[in-house]
Order: structure tokens, then sequence, then C-alpha cells
């Protein structure tokens, strides 16, 4: 059994199942180690995961999956700073 207080954030309360799942949070959200280098096509949303990306076009946009992998194929995806970096359909940012 994972002891609570090692998958617990200590500056949200945010409770985890693991703790690699605690330290991406935390790595994330409160130290800003990871930026959001990856910009939705249609508006100013910005992750640092594929799948993060992949999940809001499909529920913000109604874009179809197949429609999704098609552009990260093509069409690559865009990175805020205005550049873009190539990234296969079943690649993971993480």
């Amino acid at each position: 059994m994972i002891e609570e207080d090692k998958t617990t954030c200590t500056e949200c309360g945010k409770k985890f199942k693991q703790r690699s799942t605690l330290v991406r949070h935390m790595n994330s959200v409160h130290t800003g180690v990871f930026k959001r280098p990856i910009q939705c096509w249609y508006c100013d949303f910005t992750t640092n995961r594929k799948p993060n990306l992949k999940a809001h076009c499909m529920h913000k946009h109604e874009m179809e999956e197949d429609e999704f992998v098609e552009r990260a194929k093509k069409g690559v995806i865009q990175a805020v700073v205005g550049e873009t970096i190539s990234v296969s359909a079943d690649e993971d940012l993480s």
C-alpha cells in the first residue's frame, strides 16, 4: 500500500495514486520546470503533452480521433514560440 503523505501534493493538497504522477504534477504546476510548448491549432490552449492536446481538440473542437492523428502526422504540432516540432502519431511528450 502506498503511504498517503508520499502521494499528496504539499503545495495544494491534491492526492495521487502514484508518486510519479505527483512528481509530474509538482514539476508542471508548482515549479514551472515543464513548459507548455504545444499550442492548439484552433485556440490559445497550450500543453506539454500530446495526449492533453488530443483530449482538448476532441472535447472542445469536436475533432475526431482519426483527424487528430492525421493532423499530427502531417501538420505536426505548433509550438508556442512560433516554431513547429515534429511529433509522430504515437509519440508521447511526457
